[in-house]
This record gives C-alpha cells, sequence and structure tokens, in this order.
C-alpha cells in the first residue's frame, strides 16, 4: 500500500515550533487533514484515482517576535519502505475442547508451537512460505512435514501491523519396525479473522514481533482445526476459546 511520510527538518531549537499542516485539494475545495511534526498519508493511489492532491504547509507556532524571522526548514517527503523479510516463526495458545476416537470430550489447551522458523518471501505487504519436507528417523520411521502459511503486514503508518495471517501443516508418519508399520498423522489449520490489528515492535536484532495476550486471542480467530490419529486413536478439536493464558506471537525476520 503506497505512502507519503511528511515531516520537517530544522534546528534543535526550533524544533518544538515547528510542525506540518496537510490538506486535500479537490474540485477547488481544501479540506484540512492533519497537523502534526510528522505525518503519514495512506492510500496514495487510491487519492490519485480520485483526483485529490495533497498541500503540505510549514508551521510555525512560536509566536515570538520578530514574527517574520527567516526560519531554516527543510520540508522531508519521503516514501517509507518496509523492512524485507525471508522467515517466520507462529505460535498459538488457546482454550480447547477435544473429542475423543470413542466420542468422549476432554476440555484442554491447544497449542501450536513452532520452533524451527518457516523460510520464505515478502512482497506487497504479505509473507507466504511452503515447505515439503521428509525424512526416515534413527529408528526406522518415516516422517513427513509438508504446508504453507501466509502473514500480512501493514507497514502505511510507520507502525507495523498484523493484519491477518493462515496456516495448514500436515505432519505423517510410520510407526513401528518394518513390516509392521502403523500409519499416523497430524494436521492443523489455522485461520485468523480479516482484518485483526496486532502491533508490532523491531526488536534489538532486527526483528519485528507480533504479540497479543488474554482473551482476546480467541477472539480474533476465525477457525482452528486440530486433528491427531494414530492407528485406531484418534484426537479432533471441536471448540476453541480464549483466557487470560491465551497467547499469539508471530517473529518476522
Amino acid at each position: 500500500m503506497a505512502s507519503l511520510k511528511f515531516s520537517t527538518e530544522t534546528s534543535p531549537e526550533n524544533r518544538d515550533d515547528i510542525s506540518v499542516m496537510l490538506f486535500g485539494f479537490s474540485g477547488g475545495k481544501l479540506e484540512y487533514w492533519s497537523l502534526a511534526q510528522s505525518v503519514t498519508v495512506t492510500k496514495i493511489r487510491d487519492l490519485t484515482a480520485a483526483g485529490i492532491k495533497i498541500l503540505a504547509a510549514v508551521i510555525n507556532t512560536s509566536c515570538q517576535e520578530p514574527y517574520d524571522a527567516f526560519k531554516d526548514v527543510v520540508l522531508k517527503i519521503q516514501v517509507p519502505t518496509p523492512p524485507m523479510f525471508s522467515r517466520v516463526s507462529i505460535n498459538l495458545k488457546t482454550l480447547a475442547t477435544y473429542e475423543y476416537y470413542d466420542g468422549s470430550l476432554s476440555n484442554g489447551i491447544f497449542l501450536y508451537f513452532e520452533r524451527k522458523f518457516r523460510e520464505g518471501s515478502y512482497a506487497e505487504g504479505e509473507f507466504t512460505a511452503t515447505w515439503d519436507e521428509g525424512a526416515p528417523s534413527v529408528s526406522g520411521m518415516l516422517v513427513t512435514n509438508a504446508g504453507s502459511l501466509s502473514a500480512k503486514v501493514d507497514f502505511s503508518t510507520g507502525v507495523p501491523v498484523l493484519t491477518s495471517f493462515a496456516l495448514t501443516e500436515t505432519r505423517s508418519k510410520l510407526l513401528g519396525a518394518f513390516p509392521s508399520y502403523t500409519p499416523g498423522s497430524e494436521t492443523w489449520t489455522i485461520v485468523s479473522k480479516n482484518p485483526i490489528t496486532v502491533t508490532g515492535a523491531k526488536t534489538a536484532w532486527g526483528s519485528y514481533e507480533f504479540r497479543r495476550g488474554g482473551s482476546i486471542v480467541g477472539d480474533m480467530m476465525a477457525s482452528i482445526n486440530h486433528r491427531l490419529v494414530e492407528g485406531s486413536y484418534s484426537i479432533e478439536l471441536k471448540h476453541f476459546s480464549g483466557d487470560s493464558n491465551s497467547a499469539l506471537e508471530i517473529t518476522l525476520e
């Protein structure tokens, strides 16, 4: 999403008195928008398509004589450049009700905890990743892991905001010693509502962390599906909700 950032550059003694006032101009009418030391205008393409022009004025509020004294001020207009990411990690915890293979129900916790960062690409505000892994373990058990995920982040206002994410993953395995293998699989599908608002923070090592905790985490989710099958045994998530211990953490780096 294209945006423009308007700000001023001046001497330290003038900094508190100098600000930018923005107007929208269209059809011969001038509309006041904002007054601040730094203002970011989003959806520039939409404004251009609508024929709306931007008028920026530098304002001096020092109220000191002489009122017409010269001030050395630079009006800066920048196109904010969002950072680029190459991998992501997603962790989610909520309350859950599971149904077992015999029809019984049990209340517990849904926990998707991915220690491994997933490699992917970031473009136009969206990070995407896919993976398809498989290898025999030391005991000869065959394990495969395949999935995909996406996460949308809006940097247009200068503050990173996670607006949606989705993940699908399947882990399949063959248990036991050859030739008596028992097939097993575990699947997850996690989809957030769209949009959500999770403000991010830049860490000291350059990654961005998006965290929310509490009951609102359950309200932010559109759907969570989780199913584990091993031979005749199965367990499946039937309901989820948030509580004070629920948590969402997404890290992009």
